[in-house]
């Protein structure tokens, strides 16, 4: 079960954002869980994971006290240091954890002041891949009261950026579980520089998470919400917004790369033209060509976007791409043809934004294909589609033929062909017939 709430230095000890933190290996997460509805909020449950150890039946238990400690080792000036050497004559394990409630003040002295281990009588029944990040004590823990008729949004605050391993366990839920939605608030990014572990992040935005680095307000929420505080205000530490900054940048650069391909489940259930409840994230599939003359255009980029990938600005999918090709693929005087095929037409925000761009860069042309039109029958979204139209952007419906285009070249298919679900030909006359009136 989750704790709720921490004590005032493992938060300040483990949460503190430098980038070099010595020490300070344990992860730690705060959560709350949401359920969505009517387009609303309502608050369910939050708490705090650290480390636990399972046992390799596979159900997570608290770590005993070791009923043979002599009370010297506890009163002892350094009980960490004479815990660690009875190890060697102890059957069991040292284990680094730090979600438990000790059963005696001596034991959470050794563990929260002197920042020694746990001992867990029982080696037999211990496995080091069973030593769960709080990730996995979470999904452990949620999967039990898991409704898979409701919609939940649940938000993370950890002291790490999740692991390569805990990455892809986390990223398979979400693709088992569309209708949970997912966001990360990290102090610190894990082991950033290798590259399995930016993959993992990449995967984890894949499969729909949202991924971002705690800023004051995040500390300051944490600190209110999931520490013992004893009334006080949250103070900030020295370059608490310098190091935000900077790891901020770093993750931008892991996920500003676009995906290649999208998993089965996620095409059908985003860019399905139906009644579409519950999709509130946007997909941009996309393809650049070089437009040369006399000759056909080369294809030069292809790739996905969900909105939401940068942490720094709160980005669609359409401002995502933008940032992308500005940086990675415009070059002055070349002429290029754009081609998205998304989810759900751009919102008035983004379609100002794009139109914009067409007008400041005009040899680049635009076709959008959209899956579904979004809010349509709001005039300011309305509008928003004219305005793209006005400044050269052909703004067309999927139809069976765009939709199995994006099945072979976007899709992780394993030779599979795309099997229309039902209603899709008669959705399309309809969409195509609501564009036709708002373009006139």
């Amino acid at each position: 079960m989750p704790m709720k709430r921490m004590y005032s230095n493992i938060y300040f000890d483990h949460f503190n954002n430098q980038r070099l933190l010595s020490g300070q290996n344990a992860p730690w997460l705060c959560f709350k869980v949401e359920r969505v509805e009517n387009c609303m909020l309502v608050p369910l449950e939050t708490g705090v994971f650290g480390n636990q150890v399972s046992g390799c039946c596979g159900k997570t238990e608290r770590p005993v006290e070791p009923t043979s400690l002599t009370r010297s080792v506890l009163v002892s000036p350094n009980p960490g240091t004479e815990l660690r050497a009875q190890q060697p004559s102890r059957k069991g394990h040292l284990g680094k954890l730090g979600c438990v409630e000790y059963p005696s003040p001596g034991l959470a002295l050794v563990m929260l002041g002197y920042g020694a281990s746990t001992y867990c009588p029982d080696s037999s029944m211990y496995c080091p891949e069973t030593c769960h990040h709080p990730e996995m004590c979470f999904l452990y823990w949620f999967e039990k009261t898991l409704s898979h008729e409701e919609q939940y949004q649940i938000t993370w605050y950890v002291s790490w950026s999740p692991c390569v391993n805990c990455a892809e366990e986390v990223a398979e839920f979400l693709s088992v579980h569309p209708k949970v939605n997912l966001t990360i608030y990290a102090a610190r990014l894990y082991c950033y520089q290798k590259l399995n572990h930016r993959q993992g992040l990449r995967r984890l935005c894949k499969e729909g998470a949202c991924v971002k680095i705690m800023n004051y307000e995040e500390f300051d929420h944490c600190w209110e919400n999931f520490v013992y505080n004893n009334y006080k205000s949250f103070k900030p530490w020295v370059k608490l917004q310098d190091n935000y900054e900077l790891l901020a940048t770093e993750l931008d650069k892991i996920l500003r790369i676009p995906m290649e391909r999208m998993p089965q489940k996620k095409f059908r259930f985003h860019f399905q033209n139906l009644i579409a409840k519950d999709r509130n994230t946007t997909w941009l599939c996309f393809e650049v060509k070089n437009v040369r003359k006399k000759h056909p255009p080369d294809l030069l980029e292809r790739g996905i976007f969900q909105n939401q990938v940068t942490p720094r600005i709160n980005c669609h999918a359409e401002m995502c791409f933008l940032s992308w090709f500005l940086e990675n693929m415009l070059l002055h005087g070349k002429r290029y043809q754009v081609t998205w095929y998304i989810s759900w037409s751009p919102c008035s925000i983004c379609a100002e934004e794009v139109a914009e761009f067409l007008s400041a860069h005009p040899k680049v042309s635009l076709t959008i294909y959209a899956a579904r039109l979004y809010y349509f029958w709001v005039p300011g979204y309305r509008q928003g589609l004219r305005r793209l139209v006005e400044e050269g952007a052909r703004v067309e419906i999927m139809n069976y033929e765009e939709f199995d285009y994006c099945w072979e070249n976007f899709v992780s298919i394993n030779n599979e062909p795309f099997q229309p679900w039902e209603g899709l030909h008669e959705k399309y006359g309809y969409l195509v017939t609501k564009l036709n009136n708002i373009l006139g």
